[in-house]
């Protein structure tokens, strides 16, 4: 097309005082209402939109802002469209925010999977069952894994089984310092065939990510609950605990 942005390295000023940082400027011909008007345009890597025109160019084309909804003008055509981005909230809005978080989200707490979209099957090379011997604890420490079995018998995500596999029982910290019930399946992961799909790659996700403004996390909670066994692989999970 002929087009050659012009390198050019700075910042511009938004309609909500945010600064943007420019990547270079282009000179271009544009045609509004049949009138050629040439003007220099900024280019910037993020925009709500697809080309934003400033208060400069309104002037040359003639347009200005309607009260109440602050939106361009035309003579012409009386419609217009209005881009609505991100904004910080109001002090009232922010109030109205918390609350509502400090009232619903505890409702969550207790909602807990599993995924009806999907079943995981356990697949073996070597079927013979592998039994590992029940370590003994200290009182604190069987204190806390029988209290962690009987919470998770109550919300039905595991049962009791009479499975010739076993699996040994771990307690390890968490980054807070609270224990965290685990179960030590190295011997069972030995025998179970390996799932050619390749893992993703940090570098590409971040590749993905380039550009973007705003980014947020979903924790599922206990994410291994989140997907059901499949019944005949569930015997392959079994562990121990006395009593």
């Amino acid at each position: 097309m002929g087009i050659h942005p012009q390198e050019e390295i700075g910042q511009i000023q938004l309609a909500d005082g945010a600064p943007a940082q420019i990547l270079g400027t282009i000179t271009l011909t544009i045609r509004v209402r049949h009138r050629p008007i040439t003007h220099t345009f900024s280019i910037l890597p993020t925009l709500t939109d697809a080309m934003l025109i400033g208060v400069d160019l309104w002037a040359r084309l003639g347009i200005t802002l309607t009260p109440p909804c602050q939106c361009p003008a035309n003579p012409e055509n009386p419609a217009c469209s209005l881009t609505h981005g991100l904004a910080t909230c109001t002090t009232e809005e922010d109030s109205r925010l918390q609350n509502f978080l400090r009232d619903e989200l505890p409702r969550f707490k207790d909602i807990t999977g599993p995924t009806p979209l999907i079943t995981h099957h356990i697949r073996l090379t070597n079927p013979s069952p592998i039994k590992q011997r029940y370590r003994p604890r200290n009182p604190a420490m069987q204190e806390i894994i029988n209290r962690e079995v009987e919470d998770m018998e109550k919300t039905g995500v595991i049962e009791p089984s009479r499975s010739s596999w076993s699996s040994p029982v771990v307690v390890v910290r968490k980054k807070d310092g609270k224990p965290r019930f685990c179960i030590d399946f190295r011997r069972v992961n030995n025998v179970t065939e390996k799932d050619a799909y390749p893992l993703p790659q940090v570098t590409a996700t971040l590749d993905k990510l380039r550009g973007a403004r705003y980014l947020t996390t979903l924790d599922l909670k206990s994410g291994y609950w989140q997907v059901p066994l499949a019944p005949e692989s569930r015997p392959i999970t079994a562990f121990t605990v006395p009593g």
